[in-house]
């Protein structure tokens, strides 16, 4: 059970890592395409 909940906090922390990720790409190309 323990382990279960384990893998499901892995699983979102990684899904958050991913999303930032894709922010901050996102971000940095508008950056540079207004300057």
């Amino acid at each position: 059970m323990a382990s279960e909940n384990y893998i499901i906090i892995i699983s979102k922390e990684r899904i958050l890592v991913m999303n930032m990720k894709k922010i901050a790409s996102v971000v940095l190309a508008l950056a540079l395409s207004v300057s």
